[in-house]
């Protein structure tokens, strides 16, 4: 019995290494099928619409990709039997890369987040136009987020992904603050998905979306916050707490959700300098950006003379700085007075009360 468990074992590990020998073999022929028809620069089809599609798969830039190591089933499972059918089901790309599987073929994604997704949202509606994991990352051409040519690349985001559908919006921020630096190769300002986030991006009116009217403080309070960041544009932090201090961002706090906001006074994405002439926040146009209808309306001149982000304890601030210094030292004079005056008084009592014998 002992000498047939051996035996035994012996044909499964034999089995094992045919396996492993022969399989990859299988694939790799596989492979090479497939490449016969998509290996051709004008294999296409026509769509319903009467529109061409290509089919060509260029196997120099699929083996250079992140994806070069698998076989074309691996993400085509339903194209084993050649030839396969006429239409393929589509990738599920959550098969390896969803987070809540065991699976670690590649970096993992919360796909509950993108179903939860403005852009999920609009395919279950039946819009074509909206981006599915092929039309942001690509197909046959993903490559890491790290390489400089890969779509997702910081600095190709706005351009190679975003911006192919929200062309408004690429054109405002390749006019602001943030996109003239990225477009110099500054990897440290926001580009958009610092701001509307890569997979569970929302709508405005969404109040758990990153851009919804409460939560855009805290947004830009990520950078505009970091003293090492703001350090290296010469800018300052303290505008952050000085809002927060101000009636502004007392009643944001308390989730007014209609009272002015980082992006209410900035803009969004043509966000520019104070000193460019087409800056909302340039002093010629805060009588119109401070008299928006759901704010001021009717605000002159007057909005743009006093300070903005006021810092009491700078000297900066002038005259405020003073009368803040002074109202200081007038309450703490006032109380170490009072202080004393209530200690003299109790030594007298004392006093009283030992001339008496109490």
């Amino acid at each position: 019995m002992r000498g047939y468990t051996v035996k035994m074992k012996a044909h499964r590990i034999v089995l094992l290494l045919i396996f492993l020998v022969v399989f990859p073999s299988i694939l790799s022929a596989q492979e090479r099928r497939c490449s016969i028809c998509h290996g051709k620069k004008d294999f296409s089809v026509k769509d319903p619409s009467g529109k061409t599609r290509s089919l060509y798969v260029n196997e120099s830039v699929l083996s250079n990709s992140s994806h070069g190591k698998l076989a074309c089933m691996d993400c085509h499972t339903d194209a084993f039997e050649i030839p396969h059918a006429k239409k393929l089901k589509k990738v599920d790309c959550s098969a390896c890369h969803d987070k809540r599987r065991i699976l670690e073929k590649g970096p993992g994604i919360d796909y509950f987040q993108y179903r939860e997704s403005v852009h999920a949202k609009e395919l279950k509606k039946g819009n074509k136009k909206a981006p599915d994991c092929a039309l942001c990352h690509g197909s046959h051409d993903i490559l890491s987020k790290n390489d400089i040519k890969s779509r997702g690349y910081r600095l190709n985001i706005p351009d190679k992904i975003c911006g192919k559908c929200h062309e408004k919006a690429l054109s405002e921020y390749r006019k602001s603050v943030h996109g003239s630096y990225t477009t110099k190769g500054d990897i440290t300002p926001p580009v958009c998905t610092d701001c509307h986030t890569e997979h569970g991006i929302k709508r405005t009116a969404d109040p758990t979306s990153t851009i919804y009217a409460t939560n855009i403080v805290e947004m830009c309070v990520k950078c505009h916050g970091d003293y090492s960041i703001m350090q290296k544009y010469g800018k300052k932090t303290e505008e952050v707490q000085t809002y927060y201090e101000s009636f502004h961002g007392v009643a944001t706090k308390f989730g007014e959700k209609n009272i002015a906001h980082c992006a209410s006074c900035h803009g969004y994405h043509e966000i520019r300098s104070k000193e460019d002439p087409l800056s909302t926040i340039n002093v010629k146009n805060l009588p119109v950006t401070c008299g928006q209808p759901k704010c001021h309306p009717g605000a002159t001149a007057n909005f743009a003379k006093g300070k903005v982000h006021v810092n009491p304890k700078s000297r900066e601030s002038g005259i405020i700085f003073w009368v803040a210094f002074g109202f200081k030292w007038l309450t703490i004079t006032v109380l170490i007075v009072l202080f004393a005056h209530i200690f003299l008084d109790f030594l007298r009592k004392m006093q009283e009360k030992r001339k008496k014998g109490i």
